[in-house]
């Protein structure tokens, strides 16, 4: 969906359903291209340069193996440009562009010693010139470590979302089994250089993203993350600059979501 920035969302806006949404906001389900191509699930994107920038799994019809690809739409219209495929991979969790490094990060279901981050190239002239397909080149793998500089000793399961803030530090988001500890669920920040500076806490300390995925009977889980200053919006006034979000899934009624703000210091002393 695209929501402006003026339309609170404090409200029951459900994206399945058009009469919910507000006169000026705008909704895209998957295309029928993407349906027919198997794929089935949108996942956390990223919008850079007017692009969007989704991960989709799915299945393949042909062999019954799972599948993955990158979809990219106009984020002025949300009109769908087409799909690079992710060849070999299964899953596909997170879009995040890095302006540091300028390319495009994306990462599967598990992030480990051995499943590292794959970035891209983007060419953005033949997105706006409609070839998808050949707009991706692979860039070398960005492998995170442990505070220490050595790899990733456990790893983080069920990622679902992540961004980078201006300065090319990452934070990483992931959880879905109960008790949070099993796949190292929360917020995890990252420096330049991918390794690990801290970890949210669960329900105390100033870095708190309390979730409970133990509710009966489906739990909490984090969702997408985004960096976006709101600190001068006046909106969104003192909402600070990493956003991230909390699905508490229901099974009876709708399901909500809620924002969870951040206020984060850029400087490192």
């Amino acid at each position: 969906m695209r929501v402006p920035i003026n339309v609170s969302l404090n409200s029951n806006i459900d994206p399945s359903n058009p009469g919910t949404w507000r006169s000026t906001t705008q909704g895209r389900l998957m295309p029928k291209q993407l349906r027919d191509a198997g794929y089935e699930d949108f996942k956390d994107l990223e919008q850079v340069n007017g692009f969007l920038f989704i991960p989709v799994a799915g299945t393949d019809r042909s062999t019954g193996k799972k599948k993955a690809g990158i979809a990219v739409f106009k984020a002025s219209d949300l009109s769908y440009l087409g799909v690079h495929e992710l060849v070999g991979w299964s899953h596909s969790s997170a879009a995040f562009f890095n302006r540091r490094d300028g390319l495009l990060y994306v990462s599967r279901s598990a992030v480990s010693a051995t499943a590292p981050l794959s970035r891209f190239r983007v060419n953005f002239s033949m997105l706006t010139s409609g070839n998808v397909t050949s707009a991706f080149s692979k860039a070398t793998d960005r492998y995170l470590s442990e505070k220490d500089g050595l790899p990733i000793q456990k790893p983080f399961r069920n990622i679902q979302g992540a961004t980078f803030n201006p300065n090319g530090e990452l934070y990483l988001v992931n959880g879905l089994e109960d008790p949070p500890s099993a796949d190292r669920g929360g917020i995890h920040e990252f420096d330049s250089t991918g390794r690990l500076v801290q970890d949210s806490k669960n329900g105390n300390g100033d870095f708190n993203f309390r979730y409970d995925p133990s509710e009966f009977p489906i739990g909490e889980e984090p969702e997408g993350a985004d960096w976006w200053d709101l600190a001068t919006l006046p909106f969104y006034p003192n909402r600070g600059q990493l956003h991230v979000i909390l699905l508490d899934n229901d099974v009876f009624t709708p399901d909500n979501i809620f924002f969870k703000h951040y206020k984060v210091s850029t400087v490192r002393q």
